[in-house]
Parts: structure tokens; sequence; C-alpha cells
């Protein structure tokens, strides 16, 4: 069970409900994509990339 700790101008200006499951988001998730892509290149061997990688050729067509 998590505990939400509130912080009513944090919550109302960044429209963040939870400490909790923000903290998660902000620090986990990025971090296990960077995980999983390392252990699929240590299992197979390669670095597989698509024509347009996001991290790079992505943000470059955004702007």
């Amino acid at each position: 069970m998590y505990v939400c700790v509130h912080d009513e101008a944090r919550s109302d200006v960044l429209g963040i409900e939870c400490l909790a499951v923000s903290l998660y988001c902000f620090f986990f998730a990025p971090a296990m994509v960077f995980f999983m892509a390392t252990w699929e290149e240590y299992y197979t061997g390669t670095l597989v990339l698509p024509v347009i990688n996001g991290p790079n050729e992505g943000f470059w067509l955004c702007t």
C-alpha cells in the first residue's frame, strides 16, 4: 500500500495527485526503458534501431 503525500501548492500547479506515483514515473520508468534496451543488446549481441530513432531523429523532426 502506498501512502500519498499531498502538497496543495504542488498538486494544484503541477496536477500531481500522488507523490509516490509521480516519483515512480519520473525515475523508474526511464531507467526501465534503458535497462530493457541494454538487456536485449546483451542477449542478442546486436543493437537494432529503426530508421527514425525516437531519441535522436524523432526530436529533430519535431523541431
